[in-house]
């Protein structure tokens, strides 16, 4: 719903691209820690995430604002980095650095496109949240 609401809020095949890739692997992701991977249920974060989303989308339906789902979402989206916030402070080792600079460095590029493509304000939040998220990360995995 985040890389929806973010192309119909902007209406920007450009700065759809990243949105759509992380979108891609995120399902991936899941699907393999469903099927062989290691995954341990929903937890209490996990929830918050679910419920903020679906409340972004009962906005959405509601006010047919694509920027006010999208901002709403971002919420989730930070809901959902805690408990990997909380997992790699207690264990730096739970996390390799690598892949979060590379999407860290990847929501740069896309702020770039953003700065030379804005519409609103707006257009900046999901990938400056996205941006910070994934570089905490990173950041917490080098201690």
């Amino acid at each position: 719903m985040n890389c929806v609401s973010y192309f119909f809020m902007n209406r920007d095949w450009g700065k759809i691209v990243l949105p759509a890739t992380s979108t891609l692997a995120t399902f991936i992701t899941f699907g393999y820690a469903v099927t062989g991977g290691k995954f341990s249920g929903f937890g209490n974060y996990d929830i918050v995430a679910g419920a903020i989303s679906l409340i972004a989308a009962g906005a959405w339906w509601y006010f047919q604002k694509d920027g006010l789902a999208n901002l709403i979402l971002q919420i989730a989206v930070t809901a959902s980095f805690v408990p990997t916030f909380i997992g790699t402070w207690n264990n730096p080792t739970n996390e390799s650095c690598l892949p979060w600079f590379f999407w860290t460095s990847a929501y740069i590029f896309l702020l770039a496109s953003v700065l030379r493509r804005r519409k609103s304000w707006m257009d900046f939040i999901y990938p400056s949240n996205c941006l910070v998220l994934h570089a905490t990360v990173g950041l917490l995995a080098l201690r």
